[in-house]
């Protein structure tokens, strides 16, 4: 499972890890289950090339803007610190899969 950060593992769980990060910021309601399925088996896929986090629900508002997450929810790839892709909705996992094949490259 997914481990869930909050603004006090932020530096530590995404800022600092040299590997890739997928950081989901989910939204609740009837397709959570879903979400989270589909991050269970992009961790499992993965291993220990990417890093896969949730941010909870009290994730600060100036690193959604800076990182621009409009909605819910978003999955951002990030790479020391920096976006390297967004992805809006629910996507189809491969499309999480070519987001993340363009960030290992």
């Amino acid at each position: 499972m997914p481990a869930v950060i909050g603004t006090e593992e932020l530096e530590r769980e995404v800022l600092a890890e040299a590997r890739p990060v997928l950081l989901a910021c989910l939204a609740p309601g009837e397709e959570f289950g879903a979400q989270l399925e589909l991050l269970s088996c992009v961790s499992e896929d993965y291993g220990s090339k990417i890093k896969v986090c949730i941010a909870d629900s009290g994730f600060p508002r100036a690193i959604r803007r800076k990182w621009r997450i409009k909605g819910f929810p978003s999955f951002i790839l990030l790479l020391s610190g920096v976006v390297r892709g967004t992805l809006e909705g629910v996507p189809a996992k491969e499309h999480l899969d070519d987001c993340i094949a363009a960030c290992l490259c």
